[in-house]
């Protein structure tokens, strides 16, 4: 009996969900595009105000006088039959039944009425808030045909201030529902599973295989989870099994014999709260995943792992690792290094910098000829280049140029690595380092390579840490 109670109650939530759906198909929201975009209830997206479901919808409707106020109070939905056209000034003008609920510069819908008037557009209300026939409404843009149209239908969608608002009305409908979604789902497979509205409360999930995924339904529908409402799933199969959002976000790893519990945390974007699991005291993770927090958005993401690691649910994040690759690293676990030093991955690298410098002496005229070579051991990275003059007769200003020559010891083909232009004497220069990149074993060459000077002593450095 319990079970046929049941039953009947989540046939009710979705019957009341697709009776929402079938209330409020469209709205026109305040806040996103209200002169172009129409929000669509069954696909919780927009689409365009001149789309032909849009337009069936309105040409369809057989609620024809004035709509009464909606959505609790919150929204109004504008709806008039047509009487027929008329000429105001050149415009086309509507005789309507009704204009409650429209207003100038509203974004509607003429359907069924005739070809010349039928189409989306920007109305101007003549006679505000007029009811009983022959109310004026106004098609700006529209050219008088000479003959008069009737029979169709003027309105649009439900008509709402904001997107913000339209979701809680959205979310306030499903909490209505929160009790017909009671019950077990049971979901055996060896492929991933995505869910569909309305959720059941309890997913007993049973994976055939491993690697696996269930995917919740979107959350800004009618008959969606509400937000806050507990989804509890159970695996009940011998592999582990993620979580996801709708767009793909995993939301949390349920492992074997685990329960794990979900609340819709924002139905606009479809995040959740961080999972709360029971019955599970640690789980290992040497091949498994550790779940990490994803910030503002309130939701949990999963990192594959491996090595000798537990996480203890209980204590929410307690992380322990006895071993090492099966080790116990003892005191060694712990390894501090001095400036110029890093640790990666159990090894020990040298980042340590180095300075180094062209200083050809006083010049009587700019010979652009390489010199100053140096070699790098090891591949290196150039982290600035800077240059000065002690002094300075200058024409031309000079530039000196920094260049990686390769293996080739007369630097003949270089690849310039930077390069500063000098303007005066007495002041450091910043140069632009274009290829920062020194190969191993590689030489670096300076040259003057440009300016005109009766006298010059002008020096450069650069900064280079090896990689």
């Amino acid at each position: 009996m319990r079970k046929i109670i049941l039953g009947l109650l989540f046939s009710l939530w979705a019957f009341a969900a697709q009776a929402q759906v079938s209330l409020y198909p469209f709205f026109i929201v305040g806040d996103m595009s209200p002169g172009t975009l129409v929000w669509k209830s069954a696909a919780g997206g927009t689409e365009a105000n001149t789309s032909a479901d849009y337009q069936a919808f309105v040409g369809s409707n057989s609620s024809i006088n004035a709509q009464i106020a909606t959505c609790n109070g919150a929204c109004t939905t504008p709806l008039a039959k047509i009487s027929g056209t008329q000429n105001n000034g050149g415009l086309i003008e509507l005789l309507v039944a009704n204009t409650f609920y429209m207003v100038t510069g509203d974004v509607l819908v003429v359907a069924n009425n005739g070809a010349v008037s039928n189409g989306t557009w920007t109305v101007t209300v003549v006679d505000a808030n007029c009811n009983g026939g022959g109310c004026r409404v106004d098609l700006q843009g529209s050219t008088w045909s000479g003959s008069s149209e009737s029979g169709g239908n003027l309105g649009g969608g439900t008509k709402i201030a904001t997107m913000a608002g339209m979701l809680a009305f959205i979310n306030q409908t499903n909490q209505g529902n929160i009790f017909s979604n009671q019950g077990v789902n049971p979901i055996t497979s060896a492929v991933s599973v995505t869910l569909t509205n309305p959720v059941l409360s309890v997913q007993a999930v049973s994976m055939t295989a491993p690697n696996k995924v269930v995917t919740m339904p979107q959350a800004n529908l009618f008959g969606s989870i509400a937000i806050g409402q507990p989804i509890v799933f159970e695996n009940t199969g011998t592999v582990d099994f993620a979580v996801n959002r709708a767009d793909g976000f995993q939301i949390g790893i349920v492992p074997v014999s685990g329960f794990m519990t979900v609340r819709l945390g924002n139905n606009a974007n479809g995040h959740y709260a961080p999972p709360e699991y029971s019955s599970l005291t640690g789980i290992p993770l040497s091949a498994g995943n550790l779940l990490i927090d994803q910030g503002p958005a309130g939701a949990f993401g999963s990192y594959t792992m491996s090595g000798d690691c537990s996480l203890s649910i209980s204590t929410l994040g307690a992380i322990t690792c006895p071993t090492l690759n099966g080790i116990s690293p003892g005191a060694l676990f712990s390894l501090n290094v001095g400036g110029g030093l890093a640790s990666s991955g159990g090894n020990l690298n040298n980042n340590a910098t180095e300075h180094i410098s062209f200083q050809p002496g006083l010049l009587t005229s700019v010979i652009n000829t390489k010199a100053v070579f140096y070699k790098f051991s090891k591949a290196s990275t150039v982290d600035n280049l800077e240059a000065s003059a002690i002094s300075f007769s200058c024409v031309g200003n000079p530039t000196v140029t920094m260049y990686e020559c390769g293996t080739d010891a007369s630097c003949a083909s270089p690849t310039t690595i930077g390069s500063a232009t000098v303007t005066g004497a007495g002041t450091a220069v910043d140069g632009t380092v274009s290829n920062a990149a020194i190969g191993a074993g590689h030489y670096v060459a300076f040259a003057i390579s440009a300016g005109t000077c009766a006298s010059l002593d002008v020096q450069a450095s650069a900064q280079v840490h090896q990689n």
